[in-house]
């Protein structure tokens, strides 16, 4: 078939020269559109070089081709709109970053111009561009399962204001009162700027400034359920698509979840750090023993 459509035979097919093992019959009634070799670049873990024939179907088949059509297949769908926007965004945002779709742009473009043909290098950044976007896919999965509609969405600001008190103990602990890279990144968390921490700070003033952060932290603890539950009323509302039972459900499964997380931080803090199983657990009895 290569000789008729081609009007040469190929030396050889493989990696060895004039080693011409590889071909394709074919009636000679049957006229191919296209024919040719590809260089064995264009296939993974081989030494031969692919070849390739291309036939006009109707004419193959008396008429009676049909279009390829894709088989039907299963697609998965997500009608919350939390879950879509924390995958979309994260996707998007990563996809953007690494330049992907400039990138399969430029591969896109070489292709035709080098006659449909990619280069080795091409294929590698061609593969190397396929694994990092399904690493991104896969971390976008893994972001939606941590969704997280159990968190407060005051949390960032209790965070600043308990990275603030520590701010200000290390401060106060710093004989230099100049401070070092450790009291910026927790003021960097706490939301100061470099001119508020770059300065010399004595005593008098870090007991100061910790005894307004430790009021503003008790009053954000104080009122912590206030915030949590409304915030959690709202993401459960959301979640549940107006249905109020679904609402409910749902935040009965918050609870459980955080009751759970409680007992087995309890169990964590009288492990320890022995890491030996909860079947070595010491538990005090009655009598003022402890059992095993």
């Amino acid at each position: 078939m290569l000789a008729s459509h081609v009007g040469t035979t190929p030396t050889t097919s493989t990696c060895i020269p004039n080693r011409y093992i590889d071909k394709i019959m074919g009636s000679p009634a049957l006229f191919a559109t296209a024919a040719g070799m590809l260089p064995r670049t264009a296939v993974k873990l081989s030494d031969h070089s692919p070849l390739y024939v291309d036939f006009d179907g109707a004419a193959l088949l008396n008429g009676n081709s049909s279009p390829i059509i894709c088989q039907q297949a299963r697609r998965l769908s997500v009608r919350n709109d939390l879950i879509v926007a924390k995958y979309l965004g994260y996707a998007i945002e990563h996809v953007n970053y690494h330049l992907m779709e400039t990138r399969i742009d430029r591969l896109i473009k070489l292709f035709f111009e080098k006659n449909r043909i990619l280069s080795l290098p091409m294929k590698c950044a061609l593969f190397n561009l396929d694994k990092q976007f399904v690493k991104v896919c896969l971390a976008a999965d893994r972001q939606c399962s941590r969704i997280g509609t159990h968190e407060t969405g005051w949390s960032p600001e209790y965070k600043r204001a308990g990275s603030l008190v520590s701010y200000w103990k290390y401060r106060l602990r710093n004989p230099s009162f100049t401070g070092d890279s450790i009291s910026r990144k927790l003021g960097k968390d706490a939301g100061l700027e470099s001119w508020e921490m770059d300065r010399c700070i004595f005593a008098d003033e870090c007991k100061a400034n910790l005894t307004e952060a430790k009021a503003w932290l008790n009053c954000l603890t104080r009122d912590s359920w206030q915030y949590r539950a409304a915030f959690q009323s709202t993401q459960a509302d959301i979640a549940a698509l107006g249905d109020s039972k679904k609402k409910l459900g749902i935040l009965k499964a918050i609870r459980m979840s955080e009751k759970s997380k409680r007992a087995f931080r309890r169990i964590a803090a009288a492990l320890g750090k022995s890491k030996t199983g909860l079947s070595r657990l010491i538990v005090p009895t009655p009598d003022g023993s402890e059992a095993t």
